[in-house]
């Protein structure tokens, strides 16, 4: 499972009510009861948390427990791995919701919740529900898009890959994004480069697993329309691109931090709508043209290293979380790896 094996942030407890107290000191809950699932049994839990702004994340593996606590003003999503092992109820205001599989979302508005969970094994993001209407109007272009996030969030419930294939999409976008947190992780320390803007990559698949139509860039609904509201996006813009300020504005931060969300919001486009605009006059899409424009400085960096520069850190400040993923679009566009343009200006400087 992902984080579980960063040192700097991994927690191991054999005692369920000490697990139980670690929850009480990484989540915004009270832990009211917290027991081993079969006491006469060794309890095992290994934890990890991380935080990411106001969003957080709590990796946790281990044996079952039954619990109860109360949730502070803060959305929960949890994520099953080991659907295999683990059969999961919770009992939130007298309803129970059983799932395996498939994520549960827990809205702010519900606050008692008990756990009942046969084998542990989970990510649970916690997060303000306001944070995801900006990035919801963003992605949708229009104010729509945060009143139907608005909706969703106020709504406790099992997100059902059977029922709408496109969750399963997510949730699994999702475990891909934790693995490349780990990784970036593991090759910095245990550091995250706010370059990577990864929470802002986190927070667009939540919005996308609650409105899961934005995944495909379809303002309508399948299935069940008050769970999945029509969105108003527009239409494909006429003008390939009109918004030579945009450019610009990214050309000026190259080595500042810049999300899609961000470029979204200067654009006053939806998602579709950019992705759009940006293929029909450069090809790609505005991420991709982004990096494009920082594999060029980091060109530049490494043909005049500072002392104790790494590919890794270059690798960061492009916004790639993967290395290899850097050497790939590196080689492709100069024709050498990162290390050996590295290697050679520190041969002959």
């Amino acid at each position: 499972m992902p984080l579980l094996e960063l040192p700097q942030i991994a927690m191991t407890s054999d005692d369920a009510v000490v697990f139980g107290s670690v929850l009480d000191q990484v989540l915004p809950v009270k832990v009211a009861t917290w027991d081993a699932l079969d006491p006469r049994q060794p309890f095992f839990n290994k934890s990890a948390a991380l935080q990411l702004g106001d969003l957080s994340l709590l990796s946790t593996f281990g044996s079952g427990f039954d619990g109860s606590l109360e949730r502070r003003g803060q959305a929960h999503l949890v994520l099953p791995y080991a659907p295999e092992l683990a059969i999961n109820d919770y009992k939130v205001e007298g309803r129970t919701y059983r799932f395996q599989e498939d994520g549960l979302f827990l809205s702010q508005e519900e606050s008692q919740l008990r756990i009942h969970a046969s084998f542990c094994a989970a990510v649970v993001f916690t997060f303000p529900p306001e944070s995801l209407m900006p990035v919801a109007a963003s992605m949708a272009g229009s104010t729509r898009g945060s009143l139907a996030i608005q909706a969703a969030l106020q709504r406790t419930t099992v997100l059902d890959r059977r029922a709408d294939p496109r969750l399963g999409t997510v949730q699994n976008l999702l475990k891909q994004s934790l693995q490349l947190i780990h990784g970036a992780m593991a090759a910095s320390s245990g550091s995250l480069n706010p370059m990577l803007q990864i929470d802002d990559l986190v927070r667009r698949l939540l919005v996308m697993l609650l409105l899961p139509q934005l995944l495909q860039g379809d303002g309508g609904s399948r299935g069940n329309s008050s769970a999945t509201p029509d969105l108003g996006l527009e239409e494909q813009p006429h003008d390939p691109f009109s918004h030579d300020a945009l450019v610009q504005w990214m050309l000026a931060n190259l080595q500042e931090p810049i999300s899609l969300s961000d470029i979204e919001r200067r654009s006053c486009y939806s998602r579709r709508s950019l992705q759009y605009a940006f293929r029909q006059r450069y090809g790609c899409g505005p991420t991709q043209w982004l990096r494009r424009q920082r594999l060029e400085r980091a060109h530049s960096i490494l043909s005049q290293p500072r002392p104790g520069l790494t590919v890794n850190q270059v690798s960061q400040d492009c916004g790639y979380l993967s290395q290899a993923a850097f050497r790939r679009d590196f080689l492709r566009r100069f024709g050498q790896k990162p290390s050996e343009v590295l290697r050679q200006q520190r041969l002959h400087p």
